[in-house]
């Protein structure tokens, strides 16, 4: 069974860039066809370094309450075991400890204590100290120790509650200070070292050469030897591989891998992908196979930088389209050219940008407000068909504007575009040198007959204006 078809025919994609970008400046702003952008970002290069001094400055926190910060119930709650342990320990040290103030005989000289001794005389008889003033001096050197005891038990542990409160204030507070010092300056540093010109679109004459996508073929046998240890196919490695979407039974995958800093993209299928998404899957009605790709077996490609044609330079913005095919996909489902609906649309500024694109060059390219109207394709009289205003990152060319001489296209030889492998591995069709037929956004309408809208306008492969089916896979 077919499934929706998000893709493309092998692609020409249409950008704008900047013109900053081309007169030097590291970090310019890339927009679309003329509408600037409200989200769009701007990336500034001469931002001042962070310094991180010898010394550190840290803020006192005027909030800070040690005390209410200290748990006095447990410094004070000696429930514990460990802490009964301890106090009965130190009570039982006071009581067990011999003190001179009561070991000498407490003497009472009361009558009852007064006796004669032999010469007749009065005199004091000494007795028993009194049992009642033992146990009240006792009490109370064992009150004062235990209270001493208890007192440094408590101060110790209040002391120690609040040196650790304090202690972990600081530590955070430093720990705040450096962390965000050595952020900041570690944000810095990465970006002194990388070379934002490396990323940002790159003007030679009417060229530019901005983003990368898979394009040439690998043949070198050792570099496939070490490409296919890392992924191996979707049968014995599922996990490394990534389903097209194009059917239902997921036929043709892909995976991206990077060797020695450089990326590459493994293609692998189990059926052949026809050339009209209506027809059945076989290589009677596939190119993929005309052109050198088999099935259940897995095949390289280099991620290359893409070249780009300036068409038109204004207020500081430049309209570029690619030099290359670059994918194959369809216009659209099946008997529907309405192109604000298509799939190759949604492919484009979905797909296509995750796929080409880092997310700092995605900053150069502006959203455009895409004029899908009866004059901008080419049409006098009624035209069904034609869409509302799109706005879109990257777009096709519509029927009138291949035809400006403005943009460079005087004559059919300058609209003629070349394929590459990548895009022959996906099913597009590449003539004897190498060339291949081109979508236009523009739906083709015929009066003789109205309710046909499964025709969009493409560039043939010599260059000249036609129409051809929305399902076909084989364009660019």
């Amino acid at each position: 069974m077919r499934k929706r078809i998000l893709s493309i025919v092998s692609i020409l994609l249409v950008l704008c860039f900047m013109m900053s970008t081309f007169l030097g400046c590291t970090s310019p702003i890339v927009t679309s066809n003329g509408t600037e952008s409200d989200t769009n970002v701007t990336v500034d290069p001469n931002g001042s370094d962070v310094i991180v001094t010898d010394s550190i400055s840290l803020e006192t926190d005027s909030n800070l309450d040690t005390g209410s910060e200290i748990d006095t119930e447990s410094i004070l709650d000696f429930n514990t075991e460990s802490d009964m342990e301890i106090f009965t320990d130190s009570i039982f040290d006071i009581v067990t400890e011999p003190t001179s103030d009561v070991t000498e005989p407490v003497m009472d000289a009361t009558e009852e204590n007064v006796t004669e001794d032999i010469s007749g005389n009065n005199t004091e008889r000494p007795t028993k100290p009194s049992t009642e003033k033992v146990t009240d001096k006792v009490t109370d050197k064992a009150t004062d120790k235990a209270t001493n005891k208890v007192t440094e038990k408590v101060t110790d542990k209040a002391t120690d509650k609040v040196t650790d409160k304090v202690t972990e204030k600081v530590t955070e507070k430093v720990t705040e200070k450096v962390t965000e010092k050595v952020t900041e300056k570690a944000t810095e540093e990465n970006k002194e070292e990388i070379d934002l010109s490396d990323y940002a679109p790159k003007l030679n004459g009417k060229k530019v050469t901005f983003g990368s996508y898979p394009q040439s073929r690998v043949t070198g046998s050792s570099l496939l030897s070490k490409l296919n240890a890392k992924v191996g196919t979707p049968k014995t490695k599922a996990s490394a591989w990534t389903s097209y979407g194009y059917y239902e039974n997921e036929n043709m995958w892909y995976a991206d891998v990077e060797e020695n800093g450089v990326k590459y993209r493994g293609v692998y299928f189990s059926t052949y992908r026809p050339t009209e998404i209506h027809k059945a899957s076989d290589s009677s009605n596939s190119l993929q196979d005309d052109n050198g790709y088999s099935l259940n077996t897995v095949y390289w490609f280099k991620y290359e930088p893409i070249t780009w044609t300036v068409l038109k330079t204004s207020s500081g913005k430049a309209l570029v389209l690619s030099d290359l095919i670059l994918d194959s996909q369809s216009y659209s489902d099946w008997r529907d050219n309405n192109y604000s609906d298509s799939v190759v649309r949604a492919w484009l500024n979905a797909s296509f940008v995750k796929t080409a694109f880092d997310e700092f060059q995605k900053q150069y390219i502006l959203v455009t407000a895409v004029d899908n109207s009866k004059t901008m394709s080419d049409y006098s009289g009624n035209h069904p068909f034609l869409c509302e205003t799109t706005n879109d990152r990257i777009f096709l060319l519509s029927k009138k504007e291949v035809k400006m001489s403005e943009y460079g296209f005087s004559s059919d030889s300058s609209r003629i575009k070349k394929v590459t492998e990548y895009a022959k591995s996906q099913g597009s069709y590449a003539s004897a040198s190498n060339e291949n037929w081109w979508w236009l956004r523009t739906p083709s309408y015929d009066s003789a007959q109205p309710q046909k809208n499964d025709l969009a306008h493409n560039i043939k492969v010599a260059g000249s204006m036609w129409n051809t089916n929305v399902g076909s896979t084989s364009g660019g």
